[in-house]
């Protein structure tokens, strides 16, 4: 077969995702566009190689070409910035070209679930072609496929109308305050009143600035080093929902529910529940409970004025960013989720199989009379 645009994606040998072009290869190959049709991609033609001769494969090195890239954009937004007077967005986790993501129609990810979380990471906020997930990891919740039948799979694949799990994923956008001594203010803040934050109010259904980051799993909300308890203030859709006081506060996926949030007492979500989770961390009140709001939902968590110390914002355990009295992260669901080849013709089998294989849900003795 012709393949044509496709990337393969490798994790490190010890298990943990090396950034560096050595053990991080981004290799275009091959493939013909599949069209979408009913969360199955349906292969539109493939051309059979009767030369035997392969595709040239080229090797983007990402701690190269980014450096170009990042200079490029720079400059056009430089220039974009002095025609029109606008503000421009940071992305700071967007480490694919985006020329490069554009051409590209399937991901094979050979890695363990931090492989997978990676690659969700250097797309950014923005379309993410297919995922053929690879466990070559410890646990392989979010990996499905042996590498012992990567052949079969990837021909299987090729083949069309393959079943798909689309996972929802976080956008994040980090907005400083007028007096925030952590970063630039945002373009359009609003003065602080008596009784009102900052920001709860200047971010319901306007398009917010500042620096973004994208999550598969959660946005963590946590106090770090410092003695105190967190002191945050929550909105939803600028409402006031209420203060969280303790060690901090999980923003959650379906697919990172069996994640930190499943070990901060959360519930396990099905993939396809579109809801962002609200789970805290050990907070300094026993009547707190997780909650999950509906897919909608922009939520507003904003660091008190007289908050007496930072807090410390990780986007699946990344690009960790200090919070400043005043500031505040704006989190959303991404009009952009993941879609990931799924190994059972129903994708919900792959989760209940992961749920009961590598969490060993309700794994007891069963009783006599119980059945089976």
């Amino acid at each position: 077969m012709l393949l044509q645009n496709a990337l393969a994606i490798e994790g490190s040998k010890d298990g943990k995702e090396d950034r560096s072009s050595s053990n991080s290869k981004a290799l275009a190959t091959s493939i013909s566009w599949p069209a979408v049709s009913s969360n199955r991609y349906q292969t539109s033609k493939f051309a059979a190689m009767s030369s035997g001769a392969a595709g040239v494969i080229k090797t983007w090195q990402p701690s190269v070409q980014q450096q170009q890239w990042q200079g490029q954009q720079h400059e056009q937004q430089q220039q974009g910035q002095e025609g029109t007077g606008g503000s421009s967005h940071t992305s700071v986790s967007d480490l694919i070209p985006e020329a490069v993501a554009q051409l590209l129609d399937l991901v094979v990810v050979l890695g363990g679930d931090g492989t997978v979380l990676w690659t969700c990471h250097i797309f950014g906020n923005r379309s993410v072609p297919p995922l053929v997930p690879f466990n070559l990891g410890s646990l392989g919740f979010l990996t499905p496929f042996d590498p012992a039948r990567l052949e079969q799979v990837l021909c299987k694949t090729l083949k069309g109308g393959f079943p798909i799990t689309l996972r929802h994923r976080l956008h994040c956008t980090i907005v400083r305050g007028a007096n925030s001594p952590t970063g630039e203010a945002c373009p359009r803040q609003i003065q602080p009143s008596s009784n009102m934050p900052a920001l709860s109010h200047s971010c319901i259904g306007s398009v917010v600035y500042g620096e973004e980051h994208v999550a598969l799993n959660e946005v963590v909300l946590e106090r770090g080093s410092s003695p105190f308890l967190t002191n945050l203030e929550c909105f939803c859709d600028g409402a006031f929902v209420t203060h969280v006081q303790g060690d901090g506060l999980i923003m959650g996926t379906p697919t990172g529910s069996t994640a930190y949030s499943l070990a901060a007492g959360g519930s396990m979500v099905h993939p396809q529940v579109p809801c962002i989770l609200f789970t805290p961390i050990c907070p300094h009140s026993l009547s707190f409970r997780p909650l999950m709001f509906p897919d909608y939902c922009q939520l507003c968590i904003q660091v008190p004025l007289n908050s007496r110390g930072s807090v410390w914002a990780s986007f699946d355990g990344k690009d960790r960013t200090e919070l400043g009295p005043g500031d505040a992260a704006v989190v959303q669901l991404s009009r952009w989720p993941v879609p990931s080849v799924a190994a059972e013709a129903d994708p919900s089998g792959d989760w209940f199989s992961a749920v009961r294989e590598c969490l060993h849900w309700n794994v007891r003795k069963v009783q006599g009379g119980a059945g089976a």
